[in-house]
């Protein structure tokens, strides 16, 4: 077509000509070495070989990844190697890694123990284990001289304190002490052992009790009518949680509710029950106004799991209301704790003042017993007891190890056992190696904590002393479940001891081996939170580090809930401490072996980048010790970052994208609007946004150390010290604060700061009680408090997108993110003024300059274009363009405009349980096993299914009762899966050809799904009998293609059916802005048309494009060479459908060759682009022996301009897909046949093939490239 060539004068002028020089520009195009990602370089069950550390550490370097932290860890489906831990050959190996690194520029961390979890090992005595009280204790009755040697409680132990009490009154009565008949209904064998006053004997609930949902009752009859204040339930074996209702019967034999309450004993493996505290078979302790009864009852409903029952004991004393839970005995029993998992409402108290422990009665006898344990000691008149207190080692020890580097969990609280520690491990490497041969090792690890609690060390009483100001000594009994003083005052010393377990777990554990770190020049890094027992409090455990790391998993690709506590986690307290880089463990998985792919694990990537991470720690990459065996050693955890995984040297370029978003991310600090003040209470995983943070703002949480530390306002903004501001802190909807905290609070509202939430009305501490009451009401009189969390949007956008905010100096640094896996054209506000923005691509490295936007309302707008899951950084630092664009028509028709739709407010909340509505364009690429519908026991959790979303637990909503629901969509059909407690089935299936592009929508009304394709209904399911609750994203495993996949929170009308098909745009089909590409450096027509431009200051330009060349379809024949063979493909197809069973299961790389024919007139005034149309996985295109790039996401499409000659020119694509395929055909061949091998098989047994290969089409399509000159605008 003919050339558009007018003078350039201001609008699409190139200006700026030095930004391509600029630090921030030149670190994005060339990211430096802080921003390679680190792995996880797991050395699997002694499996090592020099040769291979140094292959593995070389194709780290080819890749990219710039740190490997080296943990020695067990799979116990891997085979047991030869090169055994500590043994000379495994030390030589480990300096061998060391040096190797420094060889080829690799970083080096080494996890500070054996396994993964946590710093424990055979060098550690039980004195120097992490330990917990134990008591045991003796009854006398004075006055009389006793003389005798007290009991121990559990071996090995150590002293505490001896003291003595007046016993309560009915301080020993038990219901058992009257022979109860026991009746339990379904019946069980020796219902008689629940109340035989033996712990170590119990009943397993009825078989099937999860399944038929009726209830377990277990009645207790007497002859006489008993008192009782006190439910002990104490669990027997099992991994169970259950709904349990104590009754009581009048004398006419009338039932009534006394308790409704929780026994709640899920956790880890048997193995490694400890992880949930040292207690996880103490009671369940419910306290309650006194009842007299010949008749208790207790009901048991909504059972998940399998367990039972060790003992009911009723008793008529006086007990602290899950003290339990309350002294870190047993803990959370789920790895996600929530924010109040360690808040309990008050305790009820005595209803007379003698069933208490009197604290001035508390005789203290530590100096009357010998060392023997042999006490001498005048008892006073009347009945005693004496409470022989110690601690004992809880039994925590480090996993997944082999039994040579097994040993007890070090004291967390204790630099001295910490210390011996670091010298059994860490200490042996640096005394091994010269500092010159191991410049490579720079940090060591430590990881997610799951180990679980204790509650006292060495010197524990004097610094509990000096940190609250009285003695811990006389509240020991609290303890043991006796109230001292009152409930409140109990409740009181048991909030101090958590909250000093979580400072010394902060100062000792990570500041102690932070500390031993720096003398040897090494850095500590840290995951800052626990799935299993978490004593501490996250930010300030994280606070103490050096350097500070998050954690996400993904599942088939898509999101599900690990990571959505743990990166928020990570990037708080590395906003409120200062520290400029935040990692994540990144990518773990345990669900879709050898299928996950850059594209595939993008979405999710960037979903933690918009969570404040801005470095990875890829996981895993398993070390592989030999060169012959693929894939090679793997596990049931992580996703397979090696050398011999297919597409891990093509990775490289997905690499890139991520060193080029931690470029950007790294630079100033993150923009969050709102703190959230976590409160004291410990121990503390997360906090809670209540009220929720306005649209369009960020948050961090923050503690009180920091608040009082270094929390200051400046400009009427809250300001950390490094820069950090809030235009808001938010308080929890607490009652209770300590009156220094809140002091700091009073003085930050009268500053000028705006704070939100409630006054508290006490201090939860005994420290100075009762003054420290007084002071909270005195001080939070004063407080000025706010209701309303008033803050514009720092960012919107008219469709659903992700973002991050970074402001550097004059640089404002958005990261935005589509989330679905259908493309966007939206139009995006940005609270920034007088800047005009600049697109940077971290896909390809290109910084562009939009000509279209505008400013207004403090918002600079624009359109925004982005592929699925597709990313833009939107980076602000020049003044505004009054020539910028604000509106482009083609032929009379909008095209652009930056004209801003409030997007519209949907209720986040469903109207009510069982109503919401799942949508998604659809195109299967494979079938799924149609199964008879169910709505109770397991079907189709192996069978072949095609996930749009699989359907998540339903204790991710609310355990017993509810499930999550998903979406399978096969060529044949569709099904809806629910899954919750024992239960995963296809509550609808329908079988229904859908070979192309289809509109699925599932709408629950009332717990009853209904089937929609393409707008009209075809078939609705069974009815639930569950609570059922919407699923979140789609899953990019999907064999097919998706659109957009959206959760409704409401059920939709047929109508509104309708019209959200209309209203949601097919997959494919190109979006009309795409007709042109303007920006203020070039602009690209890819239509033509008569093109009209609006500028801001009300001139106007037109540009006509008379034409633009078709797209150039590269058709067959193709000549493929594979690792083996060549074929020559007529046309592109996926390889599994090739008749060759080599193609058809093949899995590595194969070269496409092609020639073509460009003519001239497509080279001049275009640019010319290769789009490959799909691909499965990935490919690298060159052209006439130029490689241009590897593409590992749609678009497909890749800049030729500068590679293509006019006449012949040779293409080749290089394409990969996964190990999948082969795997899948190996399986149907004998062992000595197979070409792979793995030392899991972690497929699923019903695998099917995925698609592979190029399937195009593949055309050259040509932009024109359009000058347009200012001169003849019209006004």
């Amino acid at each position: 077509m003919k050339r558009i060539l007018i003078t350039l004068l201001a609008l699409i002028a190139l200006a700026n000509t030095g930004m391509a020089a600029d630090d921030l520009a030149k670190g994005f195009a060339s990211p430096p070495e802080q921003t390679k990602p680190w792995c996880y370089w797991y050395w699997i069950s002694d499996n090592i070989s020099k040769d291979g550390i140094t292959r593995d550490l070389e194709a780290m370097a080819r890749v990219g990844i710039g740190g490997a932290l080296i943990g020695n860890v067990v799979d116990k489906d891997a085979p047991v190697g030869t090169v055994r831990i500590f043994s000379d050959e495994w030390w030589a190996a480990l300096e061998h890694a060391i040096r190797e690194a420094g060889r080829v520029g690799v970083e080096i961390g080494v996890f500070n123990g054996p396994g993964w979890s946590q710093s424990g090992g055979p060098w550690i005595t039980p004195k120097q284990a992490m330990r917990y009280v134990v008591s045991s204790e003796t009854r006398v009755k004075g006055p009389v001289k006793f003389e005798g040697k007290l009991p121990v409680p559990k071996e090995p132990f150590e002293d505490i304190a001896v003291t003595a009490f007046p016993a309560p009154r009915a301080d020993a009565t038990r219901l058992a002490a009257l022979s109860p008949r026991v009746l339990c209904s379904p019946a069980v064998e020796q219902a008689a052992v629940l109340a035989d006053g033996d712990p170590a004997t119990g009943i397993a609930f009825p078989e099937g009790a999860a399944l038929t949902g009726k209830p377990f009752v277990v009645d207790f009859e007497t002859k006489d009518a008993f008192t009782a204040r006190t439910l002990l339930l104490y669990p027997h074996d099992g991994d169970f949680k259950v709904k349990c209702e104590l009754q009581a019967a009048d004398e006419q034999g009338n039932f009534a509710t006394v308790r409704e309450f929780e026994l709640d004993r899920r956790g880890p493996p048997p193995e490694h029950k400890v992880n949930v505290g040292p207690m996880i078979k103490g009671p369940a302790v419910i306290a309650f106004p006194p009842r007299t009864s010949k008749h208790f009852r207790l009901v048991v409903t909504g059972l998940t799991g399998k367990g039972g029952l060790a003992e009911i004991e009723l008793t008529g004393a006086a007990r602290l209301e899950r003290f339990v839970e309350k002294q870190l005995g047993k803990m959370f029993p789920q790895p996600l704790p929530l924010w109040d998992a360690y808040l309990w409402p008050p305790a009820p108290e005595p209803d007379q003042p003698d069933l208490a422990v009197a604290r001035n009665r508390i005789v203290d006898l530590r100096g009357k017993i010998g060392t023997d344990g042999t006490l001498r000691w005048d008892v006073p008149e009347g009945e005693w007891v004496i409470l022989r207190t110690g601690m004992t080692p809880t039994g925590a020890v480090n996993h997944p190890v082999t039994v040579e580097g097994k040993g007890p969990e070090c004291d967390k609280m204790s630099r001295a056992a910490i210390a011996t520690h670091f010298d059994g491990f860490v200490g042996k490497l640096l005394a091994r190696m010269p500092a010159a041969s191991r410049r490579a090792f720079r940090r060591v690890v430590i990881d997610s904590y799951e180990v679980g609690s204790e509650n006292w060390t060495d010197g524990f009483g004097e610094d509990f002393r000096k940190t609250y100001g009285y003695d811990p000594t006389p509240w020991l009994p609290v303890l043991t479940g006796r109230i001292v003083g009152s409930a409140d005052q109990s409740d009181r010393f048991l909030w101090d001891l958590r909250r000093l377990v979580a400072d010394r777990v902060g100062r000792d554990y990570v500041g102690g081996l932070r500390d031993l770190c720096h003398r040897h020049g090494l850095r500590l890094w840290l995951e800052n939170y626990g799935h299993w027992g978490f004593p501490g409090e996250f930010l300030q455990y994280g606070g103490q580090t050096d350097e500070l790391g998050g954690e996400f998993w993904v599942r088939d690709g898509a999101s599900w809930p690990l990571g959505s506590v743990e990166l928020r986690a990570a990037s708080s307290a590395a906003n409120i401490y200062g520290k400029p880089v935040v990692s994540a463990e990144a990518f773990t998985s345990a669900i879709a072996p050898f299928q996950l792919t850059p594209a595939a694990l993008k979405a999710r990537g960037d979903w933690a980048f918009c969570e404040g991470i801005n470095h990875f720690v890829l996981h895993v990459y398993i070390h592989q010790p030999w060169e012959d065996r693929r894939p090679g050693v793997n596990a049931w955890f992580g996703t397979e970052f090696n050398r011999h995984n297919t597409w891990f040297e093509s990775g490289r370029a997905w690499v890139d994208y991520l060193r080029r978003c931690c470029w950007l991310l790294q630079h100033g600090t993150r923009v969050a609007d709102v703190a959230y003040f976590i409160g004291e209470d410990a121990p503390k995983m997360t906090g809670v946004r209540q009220p929720e943070m306005p649209p369009g703002c960020d948050f961090d949480f923050i503690n009180a150390e920091v608040i009082l530390d270094k929390l200051n306002v400046r400009n009427g903004l809250l300001t950390l010290p490094h820069g950090t501001t809030y235009r808001a802190l938010v308080l929890p909807e607490l009652d209770t604060m300590r009156p220094e905290v809140l002091r700091k609070l009073v003085a930050l509202s009268k500053a000028g700061a705006k704070v939100i939430g409630p006054a508290p009305k006490r201090s939860p501490s005994m420290e100075n009680y009762p003054r420290c009451d007084d002071a909270v009401r005195r001080i939070g009189a004063e407080m000025r408090t706010e209701t309303r969390l008033d803050i514009p949007p720092d960012f919107q956008s008219e469709k659903p997108l992700r973002f991050t905010h970074r402001r550097d100096g004059n640089a404002d640094i958005y990261f935005v993110a589509n989330p679905e896996a259908r493309e966007v054209m939206t139009k995006a506000a940005f609270r920034v003024t007088g800047k005009s923005p600049e697109l940077w691509c971290p896909v390809t490295g290109r910084i562009t300059r939009p000509a279209v936007y505008d400013e207004a309302d403090g918002t600079v707008r624009l359109p925004l274009h982005l592929g699925p899951h597709g990313s833009v950084f939107v980076v602000f630092r020049e003044k505004t363009d009054a020539s910028r664009i604000v509106s482009v028509t083609r032929n009379g028709e909008p095209l652009l405009d930056t004209k801003w739709t409030s997007p519209a407010k949907v209720d986040v909340a469903p109207t009510k349980p069982g109503n919401f509505t799942m949508s998604v364009w659809a195109k299967p690429a494979a079938d799924i096993t149609i199964l008879p519908e169910a709505n109770k026991g397991v079907s189709g959790m192996k069978e072949p299914r095609n996930d749009v979303v699989f359907p998540p637990h339903g204790n991710n909503f609310g355990g017993a009762g509810h499930a999550g629901s998903g979406l399978s969509v096969g060529r044949n059909g569709v099904a809806v899966f629910e899954h919750g407690a024992s239960y995963f089935a296809p509550v609808l299936a329908h079988a229904a050809p859908l070979s192309d592009w289809t509109h699925v929508v599932v709408v629950y009304r009332d717990g009853q799904p209904s089937l929609y394709l393409n707008g009209t209904l075809v078939h609705c399911g069974l009815k639930s009998q569950h609570i059922v609750l919407p699923p979140s994203g789609a899953d990019t495993k999907f064999r097919g293609e998706l659109g957009g996949f959206e959760s409704i929170p409401h059920a939709l009308s047929d109508a509104e059916i309708t019209q959200l098909m209309k209203t949601t745009p097919r997959p494919g089909v190109p979006l009309v802005a795409s007709a042109i590409e303007l920006t203020r450096d070039e602009a690209l027509a890819w239509q033509p048309g008569a093109y009209e431009l609006k500028q801001a200051d009300g001139k106007t330009r037109t540009l006509n494009v008379a034409s633009v060349p078709a797209p150039q379809e590269l058709t067959g024949p193709w000549e493929v060479q594979f690792a083996a063979e060549k074929a020559t493909f007529d046309k592109l197809q996926e390889w599994t459908t090739r008749p060759e069973e080599t193609i058809r299961h093949y899995s590595g790389k194969a070269i496409y060759r092609k020639t073509f024919t460009n003519h001239q007139s497509l080279i001049t005034n275009h640019r010319l682009f290769l789009d490959l149309g799909k691909v499965h996985d990935l490919a690298t295109v060159r052209l006439n022996g130029q490689t241009l790039r590897t593409l590992w996401l749609a678009p497909w499409r890749v800049d030729i301009t500068d590679a293509v000659r006019p006449g012949r020119n040779e293409l080749d694509i290089e394409v990969v897909n996964t190990w999948n395929n082969r795997l899948v055909g190996d399986r149907a061949l004998p062992a000595e046949t197979r070409q792979t091998f793995v030392t899991k098989d972690s497929l699923p047994k019903n695998a099917p093939l995925v698609p592979a290969g190029l399937i195009g089409p593949v055309t050259v399509r040509a932009a024109e490239k359009v000058v347009v000159s200012l001169s003849g605008a019209k006004q």
